[in-house]
């Protein structure tokens, strides 16, 4: 604590503590784990006396990525039991929020109510997800997509890149008229 006491200046992210020493004040916020970290640049002001860490701002407050946040991203990479999305944009109740963490996880377990045999039957790379934030933590950001208004929003043709067409329960490309399937959102092609 004496090290992060001297330390002029925090950025977003910075870690200031455990909240064991120091429960979060104004511009921090604690993880699942316990650990405080800042929300906006600025000095790091501890309060011995209350057991409280803030941050004395310098410039515009983030608030950073929380569960429940409806986050926007593309896929950039489908495994056997997780897709990467690149993260870039996020909001909750109406309010943007900040992404600190660009790349996502969206883990098999999380992606319907039914059973999932293959990922790639629901998710392709470029495809423009919308999906709701499970978990964070220092580490990682957990999505998923079990509500209906959730998956993919904008798809593309694994075979030509055109967009997909809605087509009932699958996507149809209007250049090639490949039929393929993905977990599509109820709010397929608003975006």
């Amino acid at each position: 604590m004496a090290e992060l006491e001297k330390q002029k200046i925090v950025c977003p992210g910075d870690f200031l503590g455990v909240e064991e020493e120091f429960s979060p004040g104004i511009n921090t916020f604690g993880d699942s784990e316990g650990n405080v970290f800042s929300t906006s640049i600025g000095k790091p002001v501890y309060d011995k006396e209350k057991r409280i860490v803030s941050v004395a701002r310098k410039g515009r407050m983030l608030k950073p990525l929380s569960t429940g946040a409806t986050v926007l991203g593309q896929v950039q990479l489908v495994k056997q039991n997780s897709v990467v999305i690149m993260l870039f944009s996020a909001e909750k109740n109406g309010k943007p929020e900040a992404i600190l963490t660009v790349a996502a996880g969206l883990p098999i377990s999380r992606v319907s109510r039914s059973y999932v045999e293959d990922l790639s039957s629901f998710f392709r790379i470029g495809d423009i997800v919308k999906a709701s934030v499970a978990m964070v933590t220092k580490q990682a950001v957990d999505l998923e997509t079990t509500s209906p208004e959730l998956g993919v929003v904008k798809g593309y043709c694994t075979k030509c890149r055109n967009e997909l067409e809605s087509a009932g329960l699958n996507l149809k490309c209007p250049n090639c008229g490949s039929i393929e399937q993905r977990k599509i959102s109820k709010d397929y092609g608003k975006i």
